[in-house]
């Protein structure tokens, strides 16, 4: 533009030698010299004119989980707030000054726009503008299913959080086939569809319990609103107790059912097998393999390793398998399962030879000839102590450097 000015002004044929008034030449270079104003400030005007969002280089972008509140911070009562959805759609106003224009928002004390429990529909740009309509500030939203993975052992509750919007939790078991439809477990409007064999709401129906959880509550669990959108997911994993157990010969092991006895089962898988070789042609040979003690909480006496040596008692509230006398041909696992073969427990055991014999002895530790120091002052002048192993409870008790005298 400038450039256009120079060569206007620097024309040869000024209005001298022409025959243009000079009221209508003046006017002509005004327009020219202020044309770049004009021409800024149209370009200016055009986003605004046409409801267009000025791109703002505060824009941020967020991630929020499905189910979650998002907070939208505005930090004045004389700003807008629009939001455009994404993808693409037509943008709506949510805030203007301190009215708020869609229900599903809050304003808040602390110039807080919040939004509670978000869905997929709610991802895309919100935008802070100025009385102006200058974009101050932007946020574009991003909303993730976020899926939560709960672990829980065999006989333990599992507590799902029903959202405020949330009309329908359903399952879907770990191995169904895709076509297999979930299953409805709770449906805010139509009780009667709910498996209540499963769960039960509790706490004013803000959750969803599962009690004594087994493999067979293992899958996902989603819940919906009342337009069949994804609210939440969550996804449950149900495992076995797990031990490792050593013990000597002749001691018991107690195995916790964790589960009523008429359901219990328990199957012994050996690590050692028996040497045949001493058998008589006519002696019961050893089962090889997983040998079952406990069927339905019947002791079995299939087994002669086991015979007379299993029982089942109570320790406080959890009933619980004995196996008396133990010796290495008992080293394996126990698996502890319920009725439908769910794993409820499972104890790898390793027996060690017997406790070391515990007689009443004199242990003297002395030092080779001529190792005293007979200095005085000195501490490795003083005899070392005399110990004694006691027979009854095993521990060596000592007396003082220097003492002779031993005590049982």
């Amino acid at each position: 533009m400038r450039a256009l000015q120079r060569t206007l002004s620097s024309y040869p044929y000024s209005h001298k030698h022409t025959n243009i008034p000079r009221c209508i030449y003046s006017s002509y270079m005004l327009q020219v010299k202020m044309s770049p104003c004009v021409l800024l400030t149209a370009l200016l005007a055009i986003p605004f004119a046409v409801g267009w969002d000025v791109p703002s280089e505060r824009e941020e972008a967020q991630m929020v989980c499905s189910g979650r509140d998002f907070r939208l911070p505005v930090y004045s009562t004389s700003r807008t707030v629009t939001f455009t959805p994404d993808p693409e759609g037509p943008r709506r106003a949510l805030l203007d000054k301190t009215i708020v224009k869609d229900p599903r928002f809050e304003w808040t004390r602390d110039k807080m726009l919040v939004l509670r429990e978000v869905t997929h529909e709610d991802q895309g740009l919100y935008s802070i503008k100025l009385s102006s309509g200058f974009t101050y500030e932007a946020v574009r939203l991003t909303v993730s299913a976020c899926i939560k993975s709960h672990h829980r052992f065999y006989g333990q509750n599992f507590e799902h959080h029903i959202p405020e919007n949330g009309s329908l939790l359903e399952f879907t078991p770990w191995g169904a086939p895709p076509e297999a439809m979930p299953v409805v477990l709770w449906n805010r409007t139509d009780p009667e569809t709910s498996d209540a064999g499963r769960g039960r709401l509790l706490r004013a129906g803000k959750v969803w319990v599962a009690e004594r959880v087994t493999q067979a509550d293992q899958g996902n669990y989603t819940v919906r609103n009342d337009r069949g959108k994804v609210v939440s997911r969550s996804t449950l994993t149900v495992r076995g107790r797990s031990l490792n157990v050593t013990r000597f010969s002749k001691e018991s092991l107690n195995l916790p059912l964790f589960l009523p006895v008429p359901h219990a089962r328990l199957i012994f898988t050996p690590t050692r097998y028996p040497d045949e070789s001493s058998l008589g042609p006519y002696d019961p040979k050893p089962p090889r393999g997983p040998v079952q003690l406990i069927r339905e909480g019947h002791i079995t006496d299939h087994d002669m390793r086991y015979r007379g040596l299993v029982s089942l008692g109570r320790n406080g509230t959890l009933n619980e398998v004995v196996i008396m006398r133990l010796s290495a041909r008992h080293d394996g696992l126990y698996e502890i399962r319920d009725m439908d073969g769910n794993l409820v427990s499972s104890t790898w055991l390793q027996v060690i030879g017997l406790q070391p014999a515990q007689p009443s002895a004199l242990e003297l530790l002395q030092t080779p000839s001529g190792a005293w120091n007979t200095e005085k002052n000195d501490p490795q002048s003083q005899p070392l102590s005399y110990r004694l192993l006691s027979g009854h409870d095993g521990k060596f008790k000592s007396r003082e450097p220097g003492s002779t005298q031993i005590t049982s």
